[in-house]
């Protein structure tokens, strides 16, 4: 048994901004945000060059006898293209556009809105929901007649009869004709565009500020096209990561998201394919938000870029070029929003292709451009693969160690230099299996491993919250994501029980403590230990990061606290998953399995 007190004077504050989230715009986080149940909704390029359709649609018979499609450049509501399909032999049969491996569930009411126009004549068509065998009847369908030859919305209802995960989404045609579509959109009955789902999960995690759109993608991310109506906005090619961004969870509806739900904005400037002017606009926009409410414009974060020092960045630029773009996207920004806070970027080195073409970069920021920065910000992820429980854990620990002693080297030099700014975190994450090539929408399978390194990095942010002000995990839905949306299905990963855990400690005080706990490989503690005080209520968190070893301890918190609550998760193995537990006590001592994370709540 070894022992854990608690002191009752604050060493100091830690504030919520700390437990922050980002949502970057790129491998389907947008569309994980969004109700859509159909792929590629407003026929973005690249059509496929053998059936002119358009990606993520086929033609409902690959031989297309009697019918020609092509993906009309200029002819379009959205975007700059829509779907021709042209029925000039019409056979019996079902000819025109489909979606397979769509997910549907057993009662749910689903709305089709579709944007069609037709030339010469109407087009009679034939829209539902059917089985993938050929010869099963439709689920359910409706018949519309493509009245018009300008764009127009046509919606019909459509009832699902039972569950079905891989069902096919249809678009005959019923005779001769020729149609354009802009865009189809397949939601629940009653939903908006953005998914109730994520609005009602995220709220729960109660997000003190999150990051906007993201990371890389800023620098191919334009944010007037996520304005207005949903239904005019593109989805345009990402000069980034070689795919698309989709629009239709914009700056409006971030900014709506904010406002409902207490999220401070934090926003990522272009630097790659934008210009300063359009990143004061943007600034000048938020503030016309906020004030077309009658709200006063909130606190809120602008990023000057994202990874600017380093050369997979669109925007890629020396240390010098980012000096000089600092002084000129700064006093843009802070003209249209007075209560900007503004990040720029101090990282250690500037990357080039070559080792021996990396330079200094933070020393130059420091120097040259601190009386513009209200924070210094650096990303940092930890990571590497284990092939046993003990291995996994020594991995776990290794990476919380790397990230404190990133930003403790960072804190340092801020301070050697005599610089007083508090400095941010705003990407960080265990990264074991995400690739950008490997198909899987950049997933990372979250488990034991990640979730005590989420809490260990939570740990180490609070002891250093009197010099750093603001931290955002990567990412919070679908690449990397804390909640997964895809289809009809939306599920929390173990990461939104830790995030959960922590929430109501911060903002808070954080308190002196002593541990004894015996030492892991590296003379770290086996149970990493954090005390916080927010009002009357006292919280410790322990993680017991062993793979194998029971922790028995006996912990004084201060004087006149009784206990009032436990909470523990813990896990068979550092690659499965977390189950609630029940806390044993035997008089003073708490013992505390493996692999395992306990709040304990005192008043």
């Amino acid at each position: 048994m070894f022992t854990i007190s608690v002191g009752d004077e604050p060493l100091h504050a830690a504030p919520a901004t700390l437990i922050g989230q980002q949502v970057e715009a790129c491998y389907g986080a947008i569309e994980g945000m969004l109700s859509d149940r159909l792929d590629n909704p407003k026929f973005a390029p690249p059509a496929d060059p053998r059936t002119g359709v358009a990606h993520g649609w086929l033609p409902t018979t690959t031989n297309m006898p009697g019918i020609r499609y092509e993906l009309t450049a200029g002819a379009f509501l959205s975007g700059s293209e829509s779907q021709m399909c042209h029925l000039y032999w019409p056979v019996e049969g079902q000819m025109g556009l489909q979606q397979n491996l769509r997910q549907i569930r057993a009662g749910e009411v689903l709305e089709l809105e579709l944007w069609a126009k037709a030339m010469s004549a109407p087009v009679n068509i034939r829209v539902g929901l059917k089985p993938v065998s050929a010869t099963a009847p439709a689920y359910a369908a409706a018949d519309v007649c493509v009245d018009a030859a300008y764009w127009k919305p046509y919606r019909v209802v459509l009832e699902v009869p039972q569950d079905d995960d891989a069902a096919v989404f249809f678009i005959w045609l019923r005779g001769d004709g020729r149609v354009w579509f802009d865009q189809a959109h397949l939601r629940p009955v009653g939903e908006g565009h953005v998914a109730s789902a994520f609005l009602r999960h995220s709220e729960t995690l109660r997000i003190p500020v999150m990051r906007f759109p993201g990371g890389t993608v800023t620098n191919g991310y334009h944010w007037r096209l996520g304005t207005g109506p949903a239904h005019l906005r593109p989805t345009m090619p990402d000069p980034q990561f070689k795919a698309t961004i989709n629009y239709d969870f914009g700056t409006d509806e971030y900014l709506a998201m904010c406002h409902t739900q207490g999220i401070v904005p934090h926003l990522t400037l272009n630097m790659g394919t934008g210009t300063p002017e359009e990143a004061g606009e943007w600034a000048a926009y938020c503030t016309q938000w906020f004030e077309a409410r009658g709200v006063r414009p909130p606190l809120a974060y602008f990023e000057i870029g994202n990874e600017q020092s380093d050369h997979h960045e669109l925007g890629h630029m020396t240390p010098e070029m980012y000096v000089a773009a600092v002084r000129e996207f700064v006093p843009a920004v802070r003209r249209a929003y007075p209560a900007a806070r503004v990040l720029v970027k101090a990282d250690e080195h500037y990357v080039f292709l070559r080792p021996d073409q990396q330079r200094p970069w933070r020393e130059r920021i420091l120097d040259e451009v601190a009386d513009l920065a209200d924070l210094f910000v650096v990303h940092c992820y930890r990571g590497k693969r284990g092939a046993t429980d003990e291995e996994c854990q020594e991995n776990v620990v290794e990476g919380v160690r790397g990230v404190r002693t990133y930003l403790e080297t960072l804190i340092a030099d801020l301070r050697a230099a005599g610089l007083k700014q508090k400095v941010a975190l705003t990407e960080w994450n265990c990264w074991l299996h995400a690739g950008h090539s490997d198909g899987r929408g950049f997933d990372e399978p979250y488990d034991v491993q990640h979730g005590l390194f989420v809490a260990g990095v939570l740990h180490v942010l609070a002891s250093l919250g009197a010099d750093v002000e603001l931290a955002e995990f990567y990412n919070l839905i679908n690449p990397m994501g804390v909640f997964q949306h895809r289809g009809a299905e939306f599920a929390e990963t173990c990461l939104a029980d830790i995030f959960r855990l922590y929430r109501p400690a911060f903002p808070g005080q954080v308190l002196p403590v002593t541990n004894a706990s015996p030492a892991l490989a590296g003379n770290d503690p086996a149970v990493d230990a954090l005390a916080m005080r927010t009002g009357k209520l006292s919280w410790l968190f322990l993680a017991n990061r062993s793979a194998s070893r029971n922790a028995s301890i006996r912990i004084t918190p201060p004087p006149c606290t009784k206990l009032a609550e436990t909470v523990m998760l813990a896990g068979e193995s550092s690659t499965g998953q977390f189950c609630q537990k029940t806390p044993v006590f035997s008089e003073d001592e708490l013992r505390l399995p493996p692999l395992s994370l306990s709040r304990l709540r005192f008043e």
